[in-house]
């Protein structure tokens, strides 16, 4: 149980350093080559509800678990949640994604005593200029194969929320509003 964060890399040397050292951290020697299983990686847009573009998100499966890499854009400065929602839908509102991905029926939030959703993420910071560059890593996710994978028959998405997750409270920790929503299917 657990996860490693990057955020807020301002250039694409420190992106290149953020991701050989995930690289590392899950067993590729280098980030350029597949980390993963054949094939087992999705990249999708987030979309406001508006349909506007926020960036794009890409999982990709490795030995060890999930990394998650977001580049947004134009969102309002400041804390922000990120969940995996349990259906690959966005239309027609946000709210066709879903409960959180909790296939284990747990309650919500790292802080929890009585578990967290695999969904459950953590919180990212967006910078001045509406920009954020995520990366999470998540040992707790499959994204393809074994038990409970995230691309199963109905996918997921992943949703960006207009507030900060308090780690805590069920269902959703408080997140607030959907403002971004990205559709994770095969």
């Amino acid at each position: 149980m657990g996860f490693a964060v990057a955020i807020c890399m301002k250039n694409k040397l420190q992106m290149a350093i953020g991701l050989a050292a995930a690289a590392a951290m899950c067993g590729a020697a280098n980030p350029e080559t597949s980390l993963g299983e054949a094939g087992c990686e999705v990249t999708a847009p987030l979309l406001s509800p508006a349909g506007d573009g926020l960036g794009a998100v890409q999982l990709m499966q490795t030995p060890h678990g999930v990394l998650i890499t977001a580049r947004l854009k134009g969102l309002k400065p400041g804390t922000h949640a990120m969940h995996l929602h349990e259906k690959a839908k966005c239309k027609p509102d946000f709210g066709a994604s879903g409960a959180h991905f909790n296939p284990t029926g747990a309650q919500h939030g790292y802080k929890n005593p009585q578990g967290f959703h695999l969904g459950d993420l953590p919180n990212f910071t967006v910078a001045a200029s509406g920009e954020a560059n995520v990366d999470v890593f998540s040992p707790d996710l499959r994204l393809c194969g074994g038990e409970h994978p995230l691309l199963d028959g109905d996918g997921a998405a992943l949703i960006v929320h207009g507030g900060a997750d308090d780690y805590f409270t069920d269902p959703a920790g408080g997140a607030g509003e959907r403002i971004g929503c990205a559709v994770l299917s095969e």
